[in-house]
Parts: C-alpha cells; sequence; structure tokens
C-alpha cells in the first residue's frame, strides 16, 4: 500500500504551480544561487 502526503499527483503539483512559486521564479536569479532543482521524493518507510 502506498501512502502519499499528497492524495493525487494533481495535488502533489499544485504548489510548484501556485502563485508563490510562480513569484519566486519571477526572482529567481537574485534569489538562487543556481538554476532550481526540484526533486520529488518518495517516503519508503516512517516511523
Amino acid at each position: 500500500m502506498r501512502s502519499s502526503t499528497f492524495a493525487s499527483e494533481a495535488d502533489h503539483q499544485t504548489p510548484l504551480d501556485g502563485k508563490v512559486a510562480a513569484a519566486l521564479m519571477d526572482r529567481a536569479g537574485e534569489l538562487f544561487a543556481e538554476p532550481r532543482q526540484i526533486h520529488k521524493l518518495t517516503i519508503l518507510a516512517a516511523k
């Protein structure tokens, strides 16, 4: 059984496509030293 913080892949993508993410990306050149890298992780176990 797979457990996820988000109910669906679309729900997982929503924060990455939202207003806050867009505002950050508009200023990415001045906020980040390198281009963004978003890594999707799968939690295999939790205690």
